[in-house]
């Protein structure tokens, strides 16, 4: 059986999932936190240089908060008033064939290089709302990494082997697309990640790289959580469950 390795996203978008996280951490519950540096201040991003067995990825964010880069730059990528403009406004970009490559390239540069800037090390990417798997961000980054000599970064391109059938299938059709490329990727890639709510005994399939977490901190409610996909009361149940995962295990 494969040991998988487990990872919480969505570091830097509130306090109550960056203390959850650092918790985490500090635990050995997790063997990797995926930042996002565009949502908040960078003072978040620190707080990782104090733990060094942690693996530090850039959770690419091309859908909220402000680029990284100047706004200017990056054509139809952000909105009028300087912003990314949602998952539904990047796909019909997309759709529409006017994400443009070099703004893509720009953008995920400055985001790897602002993690790096705050956190001392970028060891992997993946995607907030899965961005890095649409062909045209896909090929910028593997640009990016091509020029940038960072070969040694993993990267998050393998099947989905949990969550809601209709998610799966659109996840793992964009997977397929890569896959027939031609091209050799010049980076180590994922290939099976699951969710953490998505098995109740805290065991992964056998086949399953990566376990995803998504956690909020019980002692820091987080109201604004609710309205997403993942609410507060099930992220912080996931938090949860990895605490007595752990300890179990010691």
């Amino acid at each position: 059986m494969t040991t998988p390795i487990y990872v919480a996203d969505d570091y830097g978008l509130a306090e109550t999932i960056d203390r959850a996280i650092l918790e985490l951490a500090r635990r050995r519950a997790l063997d990797g936190a995926s930042a996002v540096v565009v949502t908040s201040g960078l003072q978040h991003l620190a707080a990782l240089r104090e733990l060094p067995h942690l693996k530090v990825g850039l959770h690419l964010c091309i859908t909220e908060g402000r680029p990284a880069s100047p706004p200017a730059a990056l054509g139809a990528l952000v909105t009028d008033d300087g912003r990314f403009g949602g998952l539904g406004r990047l796909a019909r970009l997309w759709l529409a064939g006017r994400l443009e490559a070099a703004a893509l390239r720009k953008e995920i540069a400055a985001q790897i290089e602002r993690l790096r800037a705050g956190a001392g090390r970028v060891d992997y990417v993946d995607g907030h709302q899965h961005v890095q798997l649409l062909p045209p961000v896909e090929r910028a980054l593997e640009d990016v990494i091509r020029s940038a000599g960072l070969g040694a970064l993993r990267v998050r391109l393998g099947r989905v082997r949990s969550g809601r059938l209709r998610h799966r299938l659109v996840l793992n059709a964009l997977i397929g697309l890569r896959r027939a490329r031609s091209r050799a990727l010049p980076f180590e890639t994922t290939e099976d990640f699951v969710d953490y709510e998505s098995f109740a005994d805290g065991t992964p399939c056998a086949r399953s790289t990566e376990v995803m977490l998504h956690v909020a901190h019980p002692d820091v409610p987080d109201p604004s959580l609710d309205a997403t996909s993942y609410p507060f009361a099930a992220r912080v149940e996931q938090f949860q469950r990895r605490v007595r995962a752990t300890a179990g295990s010691r």
